[in-house]
């Protein structure tokens, strides 16, 4: 707590979990090599916060909690995670970029046929996925979700437009 205080983190931003005891000496039958701690004392702590460029930077300062006889745990499904939270404010531009990109496509379609494009017959919006800027975003890489622990994202939206073709 210490540690996050000195980061700039808010109390309002820090969640504490249940507090769990281990005895390392419960199972042993004593001898020379024991355990040097008896005790191991687990808790999870979780910052939830807009300010991200301020946990990225308390999250580059962790070795100061090792030195400190404080072990990060590695479990997977734990550590530093990102979740994009703005995909409303977003939403309107990408649908129309989408339109205004499936217009592109149809008007090269059209030309190519010979055709010329109509109105839209029918469109549907389609999902939204939300992926590390890493993964996906021109691989054609497959993935869905909302969190992960990259701070970069990248959103995209697949629409279907389905246009009147005119002679």
């Amino acid at each position: 707590m210490q540690f996050l205080d000195q980061q700039a983190i808010q109390s309002s931003e820090i969640e504490l979990g249940v507090v769990r005891v281990v005895d390392t000496q419960a199972n042993e039958y004593g001898g020379p090599n024991r355990a040097p701690h008896r005790y191991i004392v687990e808790q999870q702590v979780t910052v939830r916060t807009s300010r991200v460029d301020q946990v990225a930077a308390a999250a580059q300062k962790t070795m100061l909690l090792l030195q400190k006889g404080i072990v990060l745990s590695g479990n997977p499904g734990q550590g530093l995670t990102y979740k994009f939270t703005g995909l409303n404010s977003i939403k309107p531009d990408m649908i129309t970029e989408a339109t205004r990109n499936a217009r592109a496509a149809a008007d090269r379609f059209a030309s190519d046929s010979g055709s010329k494009v109509g109105s839209i017959r029918q469109a549907n919006q389609g999902t939204f996925s939300i992926l590390p800027a890493d993964q996906g975003s021109d691989t054609g890489e497959a993935g869905f979700g909302t969190a992960d622990s990259s701070m970069m994202k990248t959103v995209r939206v697949v629409t279907s437009v389905e246009y009147y073709l005119d002679k």
